[in-house]
Parts: structure tokens; C-alpha cells; sequence
């Protein structure tokens, strides 16, 4: 590995020379992160990433690296490849949104429906985040209420995670949605 690393840092003037305590951390870290492990063979004296079934996360995670990585390429790359011309997913609250379904943190959000004209407040409870046709969508219980709603991150204009926690609560967002069609779902409260 030594060998290898430093001839492709010499090939492409970059120090790619790490200690083996940095690299082994690395190998930690994106087991702890990403879920994947990465093991040595001694008899060919190669690393390889174990073959495991990857979740739909780390798939979309490595589509995304390797979109990443191929538009690093060039420095100009609006001559070889033509994305479509789109407004924002909402995916600049992913994060917040995920630390506060995680933490069980009340969230304030400022939503705007397809079908009205002002956009509302709401104080709601995260749940899940959720895919539907490339589209995102934060799953939430509105807050002192007993009421599922969804709402697509596109159309959050300002979002505030609150200090405030909400009691533990039950939910499996692939349940409730296992008959279903996208996310659209019967009006029904909680069971």
C-alpha cells in the first residue's frame, strides 16, 4: 500500500501518504458513518469492501459521490453535461431535519401548499424524512395534535429546530405507508 500511494502521489503531485493510525481511523470511520467495512486480504495484499447487500442510503450516497467526483473533473463542465434546469429540492434542511427526527426536537416551519395562496406556520413533531418520485418529504405529527401530515421540503421556506423535545413516539414510516401509493394516504388519525 506504501508503494502504491506513493507513486500515485507522485503521479499527481498530491500527498497521499498517511500513517497507519490515520488510515485505520479512516477505515473506523467510514464503517461508524456509512456502514461499510473494509477488510485486507494478505494472500493478494489487496483492501476491498466487503460485499454486503447496501442499503438504499449508501447506494444513493455512492451515486451521488460519483456525480460528485465526475463534475470535479473539469473545470468547465456545462459543455459535457446538460442538467435539467430545476428549483431546489429542499435538501439545504436534510440535515437539521435529521438531527431533530433523531433528538425528538419540536420544529417551527414556514410551508407553503401547492393549493394555497400564503404560506402557513406550523409547529410540528419530525418523524421520518421520505422519497417519493425525486421528490423529498418531511413525515411530522403537528404539534399538539394527533395528526400525520407531510410536507414537501421544497416548499419549506425558513425552518427553526427548537430546544423543545416531544415525548417518545411510536412510528414506523414504512409501515405506515406499506399501502400506499407515494404519499398519499387515506385521511386517517393515528392507530
Amino acid at each position: 500500500m506504501d508503494e502504491f500511494l506513493e507513486i500515485e502521489s507522485e503521479i499527481q503531485s498530491y500527498n497521499f501518504r498517511v500513517s497507519k493510525q490515520t488510515f485505520q481511523r479512516d477505515l473506523d470511520e467510514i464503517r461508524s458513518l456509512y456502514d461499510i467495512d473494509i477488510h485486507y486480504d494478505f494472500s493478494r495484499k489487496v483492501y476491498f469492501i466487503a460485499e454486503e447487500p447496501q442499503s438504499d442510503v449508501n447506494l444513493r450516497m455512492f451515486e451521488a459521490f460519483n456525480l460528485f467526483q465526475a463534475m470535479e473533473l473539469s473545470e468547465n463542465i456545462s459543455q459535457y453535461i446538460c442538467s435539467e434546469k430545476r428549483k431546489s429540492q429542499g435538501t439545504q434542511y436534510l440535515l437539521s431535519l435529521l438531527q431533530a427526527v433523531k433528538n425528538q426536537q419540536i420544529i417551527e416551519l414556514v410551508h407553503q401548499k401547492f393549493d394555497e395562496a400564503e404560506p402557513s406556520v406550523r409547529m410540528v413533531q419530525p418523524l421520518a424524512i421520505k422519497e417519493s418520485r425525486g421528490r423529498w418529504y418531511l413525515v411530522a405529527n403537528l404539534q399538539g395534535e394527533n395528526n400525520i401530515r407531510t410536507f414537501g421540503l421544497e416548499r419549506i421556506s425558513e425552518l427553526m429546530v427548537t430546544k423543545q423535545v416531544f415525548a417518545n413516539f411510536l412510528f414506523n414510516v414504512i409501515e405506515y405507508y406499506n399501502d400506499c401509493f407515494g404519499i398519499i394516504r387515506p385521511e386517517v388519525g393515528l392507530q
